[in-house]
């Protein structure tokens, strides 16, 4: 007879949308218990359907918070801990994306993109170590393939999603000993909500995704459902538990055989 599984208890920031709210459900449909969050997490007691099924039995956790704000960001995590009884894996999603070429950046621009995209991530590593190396558990750091390539446009996001890379391999070489597993997942362009979230029409969007599947090897950008199952793979230590330090790119090949 199969072992009974053991839920994960998970924490996800940046769920309210998109890819973060992909892996949040999931982690909830294979059984695991998962703390969500953002600015606006609250929002889906109402707006989501199985959301508020989970919220019902108790597997589904909303923590409305700041995640560019440093005390928002402990306090989503001593939070999730405590009412968890623990911590098994982090999943770091928090992020935006907003444009702006050399000439056009201000200090609140860029302040702005790093202390949600990449600070809201240290800050968040550093709370859950302790109860991760207790459960022996997993952080996954989600990056960006703009983190391998230069953008004039959108400077600061590039650099955000490039520190974050870094980081994930710091994190994992420092908490490897204690048995915790770090890793960060770079996706090529998603068809997800931050485009406009950053300021662009829906329109604008859609020529941009556009424009991004013809010039892809596959002939399209990924879809959300690309992306939970590395996620996953990479949260199950049965699966992956000799991986760690690692940058995986999920692109439909366009770093591989890009031209340009």
């Amino acid at each position: 007879m199969a072992q009974k599984r053991t839920p994960l208890r998970v924490v996800v920031t940046g769920a309210s949308t998109g890819i973060g709210l992909g892996i949040a459900l999931e982690f909830l449909r294979q059984g695991d218990r998962v703390f969500l969050s953002s600015r606006s997490v609250h929002k889906l007691r109402h707006r989501d359907a199985e959301i508020s099924e989970h919220l019902q039995q108790g597997n589904a956790f909303l923590h409305p918070a700041d995640l560019s704000k440093e005390d928002d960001v402990r306090s989503l995590m001593r939070a999730a801990a405590e009412q968890l009884g623990g911590l098994d894996v982090l999943v770091n999603n928090a992020g935006i994306y907003e444009g702006a070429s050399l000439e056009q950046i201000t200090a609140s621009h860029w302040n702005r993109i790093m202390a949600l995209n990449l600070d809201s991530y240290l800050w968040a590593c550093q709370e859950a170590s302790e109860p991760l190396k207790a459960s022996q558990g997993a952080i996954i750091n989600i990056s960006s393939d703009a983190a391998l390539r230069p953008s004039a446009a959108h400077i600061a996001y590039s650099v955000s999603k490039a520190a974050i890379d870094m980081l994930t391999r710091n994190v994992a070489r420092e908490l490897a000993p204690h048995g915790v597993r770090v890793n960060s997942v770079q996706p090529g362009f998603t068809e997800t909500p931050i485009l406009q979230a950053g300021g662009m029409s829906a329109a604008e969007a859609q020529v941009c995704f556009a424009n991004a599947a013809t010039d892809n090897p596959m002939g399209r950008i990924a879809r959300v459902s690309d992306i939970t199952p590395l996620v996953l793979f990479l949260a199950d230590a049965s699966k992956s538990g000799y991986i760690t330090g690692q940058c995986i790119t999920i692109d439909g090949g366009q770093r591989s055989f890009a031209t340009r």
